[in-house]
């Protein structure tokens, strides 16, 4: 029998053949691959901006990222909506849509060194609270990525490798991946980003 990732990477294949790269692309990226993964998968030799901009629109797509300060009253929102051809054909457009929220009043708090540890396990335990997501912000230069190099794992780099196309700050969903990037950068002092959690309605800082 075919192993698993044979069978895998039988069906990208067929969904890269039958959908197109974009979408293909942006299945990969919500499923956790990186850029380099991505590329591996697909095979592809479509330049990185592309990816990254493709993986950039599957986290916006399924809220894991944003790019307005999280609490403030507008966001960008991108749904994909279905089109058919004169012929029948089904097909889908991306559409960008301005979503406009409640404004959350935050209040600033800001941690010592010394207060590092108990910062981190109450971090953890609020992102896991599901009506109030966490969000922490990110503004990815080569330089930055290239000192993180000496810090985080290979696959942490490559996943924020992406980031360096968006040349603006960003504000991510506090995922395990993202948790493992906080503490590790955190614990070496070199987080220089915001903490969003929305469920004390207040923004941490180091």
């Amino acid at each position: 029998m075919p192993e698993k990732n044979e069978l895998f990477d039988a069906a990208v294949n067929r969904f890269v053949r039958d959908i197109g790269y974009g979408d293909a692309i942006m299945h990969l990226a919500d499923r956790g691959y990186t850029l380099s993964r991505i590329r591996t998968k697909t095979r592809t030799k479509l330049p990185d901006e592309y990816i990254c901009k493709k993986i950039m629109d599957s986290y916006m797509k399924y809220d894991k990222m944003l790019l307005t300060e999280p609490g403030s009253a507008r966001r960008e929102k991108i749904t994909m909506v279905r089109d058919s051809s004169i012929f029948g054909r089904p097909s889908f457009r991306q559409v960008t849509e301005i979503v406009e929220e409640p404004v959350i009043n935050l209040t600033h708090r800001q941690w010592s060194k010394e207060e590092l540890p108990g910062m981190l396990k109450t971090l953890e335990k609020k992102r896991y609270q599901q009506k109030a997501r966490t969000y922490a912000s990110f503004l990815i230069t080569p330089g930055k990525l290239s000192r993180w190099e000496l810090i985080l794992a290979d696959g942490h780099i490559d996943y924020l490798r992406a980031f360096l196309y968006m040349k603006r700050e960003v504000f991510l969903v506090v995922d395990d991946r993202v948790m493992a990037i906080l503490e590790d950068l955190l614990n070496r002092d070199a987080y220089d980003g915001t903490i969003y959690v929305l469920s004390e309605r207040e923004k941490w800082t180091f």
